[in-house]
């Protein structure tokens, strides 16, 4: 019985450590990423599907980041390359402060503009992307991680 927890265990902490479940894979010389998926991790990568080629058109995609407990997500976009509206009504990034798309939103982000790191006040952070049929671009990759809250 101890065998089979020490092995649950094991596989539990090697799922966690490579910081990837259904949302990125690896094909031994990049990050694979994926339309949407549960990032548990310290930090790691996040990307749209197919980064660095073309998204693809008329998706909707949720990626819910989770960083150990009693730490905050901060994501820094590394590259971001959205169809350009004024208004983002194309193709946008839309970035939550929490595990759904039902709590506040931190922001609306398209074009080819780098948004600034986004922090959470939980330990979760979502992030929805949606495209139209038209115009497809590289779309993003950001890093995230888990860092303490910053206290006065």
């Amino acid at each position: 019985m101890m065998r089979a927890d020490y092995i649950w265990g094991l596989l539990l902490l090697l799922s966690l450590s490579l910081g990837w479940t259904k949302a990125q894979g690896t094909n031994n010389t990049r990050p694979v990423f994926y339309c949407g998926g549960d990032l548990v991790a310290d930090s790691g990568f996040i990307g749209s599907e197919g980064f660095p080629s073309f998204y693809k058109p008329n998706t909707k995609c949720t990626w819910r980041i989770t960083v150990p407990e009693g730490n905050v997500v901060t994501l820094s976009f590394r590259i971001f390359d959205l169809e350009a509206d004024s208004q983002c009504r194309y193709d946008y990034l839309d970035i939550y402060n929490g595990y759904s798309n039902l709590v506040q939103k931190l922001g609306r982000f398209c074009g080819t503009f780098r948004p600034g790191t986004q922090i959470s006040t939980t330990n979760t952070m979502t992030l929805e992307m949606v495209t139209d049929g038209e115009t497809q671009t590289r779309g993003f990759l950001a890093y995230f991680s888990g860092t303490k809250p910053y206290t006065n």
